[in-house]
């Protein structure tokens, strides 16, 4: 168990699907720091009903130019299972949902 909890800002054009991890969000999954991102290699390491929760989450949330907060299950590139919650907003231009970003902390190990 960490001593404090680990919390990472992140980030995903919507346009592209390119997401942005600060050095928190890469702890989380256990990945090294600065490991080229795609959307759907973080993906990957939700486990099925964590993961089809969020998209129904995020779905909504860019048709309707709102917000989610969701406890997730993923499974850390070491195998290590834990529980992250994300809290995602989307950013909006000219009317048009771009981009979604937040945090994601660790609610348990």
């Amino acid at each position: 168990m960490t001593n404090a909890p680990i919390v990472g800002h992140w980030s995903c054009d919507l346009l592209t699907e390119r997401v942005e991890w600060d050095e928190g969000v890469y702890d989380l999954f256990g990945l090294p720091r600065g490991v080229p991102l795609d959307r759907a290699t973080a993906i990957r390491r939700y486990d099925r009903p964590s993961l089809i929760a969020m998209e129904c989450l995020r779905t909504q949330a860019i048709l309707d130019k709102s917000g989610f907060t969701l406890d997730v299950r993923i499974t850390t590139v070491s195998g290590e299972p834990r529980v992250i919650r994300i809290v995602a907003a989307v950013e909006s231009e000219g009317g048009k949902a771009v981009r979604l970003a937040g945090t994601k902390t660790i609610v348990t190990d």
